[in-house]
């Protein structure tokens, strides 16, 4: 479940349980959890680029400054499907940081600098937890980057409210 940062959403990612049209053919066993977990994975690295461009798209002024819906919209989901495919190939980490990246895409009323350098990092980290295969949930380095990174998302709402009241 997503955090808000105790902040209302703007908008609700929304999750599509896809029908399995192989397992409907070919139904149950006989699938290498190694091979699925790798497939898994490199399905998880292109959803990282098609993060990646479209972070360098909403960073374009020509397109950056359309609707901020479908620019969030853009943003949110190659996350959306990298949380459902970190939770397959189990690296819980990059699950828990793409839901907690939903959660502040959620809440932002549209991208500017600031939430897109954020953005920029929980892109990184996740490229850094898959890179160096951090599979499990426990590693101190990527928990604590993690722990920055909600730091990061708190402050710019602190800092939102902070110019709202001046």
């Amino acid at each position: 479940m997503a955090d808000h940062f105790d902040r209302k959403p703007r908008r609700k990612a929304e999750f599509v349980q896809p029908i399995n049209m192989l397992r409907a053919k070919v139904g149950y066993g006989g699938l290498d959890e190694s091979k699925l977990a790798n497939s898994q994975i490199a399905s998880a690295k292109v959803c990282l680029d098609v993060l990646q461009r479209a972070i360098d798209d909403v960073r374009n002024p020509a397109i950056g400054a359309g609707n901020s819906d479908q620019l969030v919209d853009r943003i949110l989901q190659p996350v959306a499907q990298l949380k459902a495919g970190a939770a397959v190939a189990g690296y819980p980490l990059v699950e828990k940081l793409a839901d907690k990246l939903i959660g502040f895409l959620e809440v932002i009323e549209r991208p500017d600098r600031e939430t897109l350098e954020i953005v920029q990092a929980f892109h990184g980290t996740m490229h850094a937890i898959l890179k160096y295969k951090l599979a499990g949930s426990e590693h101190r380095h990527a928990l604590a980057l993690i722990d920055s990174l909600d730091t990061a998302c708190r402050q710019y709402f602190s800092g939102q409210k902070a110019v709202r009241q001046s």
